[in-house]
């Protein structure tokens, strides 16, 4: 399993994502995919960041966060059904360390 920053260009398949989550959570967002979309975007092009698990080319896992000064703000963390409660995964970036949000978010500005 390896794990990357998530780009705006991952805005879809996260808004996919968050949709599934909704539906396992029986939350009452009834927000489309679309509108989930367009959220993800803004939440990337703000404060927050994301980091994309994936096994093989497939997408299995995504964790939302926002780095705070004394901690980090976990706002989603998902997985996909069929990867859940399988046990610890030996994990390795699949591509260089990531900078901090706001470096990241300072160039998309």
């Amino acid at each position: 399993m390896t794990f990357r920053q998530a780009t705006l260009e991952d805005c879809a398949v996260l808004a996919r994502l968050n949709h599934e989550l909704i539906q396992d959570e029986g939350h009452r967002n009834r927000m489309t995919v679309t509108e989930l979309e367009n959220r993800m975007r803004g939440w990337l092009s703000g404060e927050y960041c994301a980091t994309i698990f994936e096994e093989n080319g497939e997408v299995v896992g995504y964790a939302l966060f926002r780095e705070q000064p004394e901690d980090i703000y976990l706002r989603q963390l998902f997985v996909v059904r069929h990867r859940r409660s399988q046990g610890g995964l030996a994990v390795e970036p699949s591509s260089p360390p990531r900078e901090d949000c706001e470096t990241r978010q300072a160039q998309l500005r």
